[in-house]
């Protein structure tokens, strides 16, 4: 997910498949269309627990499941196998530095829990949540005279209990088949 104060928010996803092939019709069922807003990157919020963060700028989150292709010479063309890799996230966030922002828990090396989230309405909301963030110690230049920016990297880790990265999805739909 990314968050800028302007244009509609935006997801990538990429996928690794063994192969594939067209189907007649739907494998489980007839897709159902589902209408409504799209997510906008001007209803998005940043926050540290339950406390806002002042001034942003921007911010992204990436996840990366690890898994990656083992190609070897086959005549069909196929990938030998999926191998199962570490799990990551990472992120961005960047911020007019203000009241110290960030900076003090990249300082301590102390873990947040961050949230990037966007709403609709009350029964509509996405929140990509990493409860164990590590912040980095922003470097770069300072520009001016319009402000100084900070760009601080993240990266979510699991602790065995708690998730790198939950995500949480409000709508009307009940249940995905």
């Amino acid at each position: 997910g990314e968050c800028s104060p302007t244009g509609a928010a935006t997801a990538r996803i990429g996928l690794l498949a063994q192969g594939g092939g067209q189907q007649a019709t739907a494998v489980h069922g007839t897709p159902v269309t589902v209408t409504g807003a799209n997510f906008n990157r001007a209803s998005g919020s940043i926050a540290r627990g339950a406390t806002p963060l002042a001034l942003v700028t921007g911010a992204s989150i990436s996840f990366s499941n690890g898994v990656e292709a083992l190609r070897t010479l086959r005549a069909d063309r196929k990938i030998e196998e999926a191998e199962i890799g570490l799990a990551g996230v990472t992120g961005r966030v960047t911020t007019r530095f203000a009241d110290g922002g960030l900076l003090p828990d990249a300082i301590a090396n102390t873990p947040v829990d961050l949230r990037l989230a966007f709403e609709i309405s009350a029964d509509r909301r996405l929140e990509l949540r990493m409860p164990r963030a590590f912040v980095g110690i922003p470097r770069g230049e300072v520009q001016g005279p319009g402000g100084v920016s900070a760009e601080y990297d993240l990266q979510a880790s699991g602790d065995g209990v708690t998730a790198a990265l939950v995500v949480t999805l409000r709508n009307a739909v009940a249940g995905y088949a």
